[in-house]
């Protein structure tokens, strides 16, 4: 289950970002290194998208649950709360309104 950021209850959404936040000290998965590597994306970047980035959506589509924050840099960050590791990087435009968005694949209130 993908839920948007605007359909999150704001009280788990602050409960769910702050956990997310510890994610800045977290090892990278093997998915993430790769990652990192192949889109020359910074580690730096990355963990200060993980200290000050947007949250952008809560998921659950894995068995665990992450969380996808989005850097003013436009990296983004997906963290694994359950595993405690950031588990993929990449890149966005930090000016994406998502108007592109494939709705079908959230569950909005």
């Amino acid at each position: 289950m993908r839920i948007h950021i605007n359909n999150l209850q704001k009280g788990l959404a602050k409960k769910l970002a702050k956990q997310a936040r510890q994610g800045d000290t977290w090892k990278l998965n093997s998915h993430a290194v790769r990652m990192l590597q192949q889109r020359n994306i910074n580690i730096e970047d990355v963990k200060e998208t993980i200290r000050t980035g947007e949250m952008i959506e809560y998921n659950t589509d894995f068995g665990t649950r992450h969380i996808l924050l989005r850097g003013a840099s436009g990296v983004c960050t997906v963290v694994d709360l359950d595993l405690e590791e950031v588990a993929t990087v990449y890149a966005n435009d930090p000016e994406d309104n998502h108007r592109t968005l494939n709705r079908s694949r959230y569950l909005f209130a």
